[in-house]
């Protein structure tokens, strides 16, 4: 099959575009930029077909397991913080106006759950759109 890209275009992003979305994947606990990262890699597959991501199909599929595991960087990031958290002796947050702080962890806790849910629907429309992209 003909690749449809020029060779500059394919040049870049295997220069540019795939290390930074993998170090994204590696380092970044903001689930939003994971989110859009993920779109991002759907709508190459959708666009251009198998040509830009034929070669990283391997470490895709990698990354597309440890999100859904919920073992990837932005998810274990977020857990290791609330960990370290709950380790405070109970004393410290009973009474004394601490109720607001409860209320700000429970919103905290459902946005996090929303980004989860995007998070894993991103990750299965990627997972549809590589199979289109790659065929049998």
């Amino acid at each position: 099959m003909k690749n449809p890209l020029p060779a500059p275009v394919i040049e870049y992003m295997e220069q540019v575009i795939f290390p930074h979305y993998f170090q994204l994947f590696e380092t970044e606990d903001n689930k939003e930029v994971i989110e859009k990262t993920l779109e991002c890699l759907r709508e190459m597959c959708e666009v251009f077909g198998p040509s830009p991501i034929e070669k990283h199909s391997d470490k895709i599929v990698e990354i597309i397991l440890e999100l859904l595991d919920k073992k990837a960087y932005c998810q274990t990031k977020g857990k290791e913080k609330g960990d370290k958290e709950e380790g405070m002796d109970e004393d410290e947050d009973a009474g004394d106006g601490f109720q607001d702080e409860d209320d700000e962890d429970d919103e905290e806790d459902e946005e996090d759950m929303d980004h989860d849910e995007i998070i894993l629907g991103n990750t299965t429309d990627l997972i549809i759109e590589m199979a289109r992209a790659l065929g049998d």
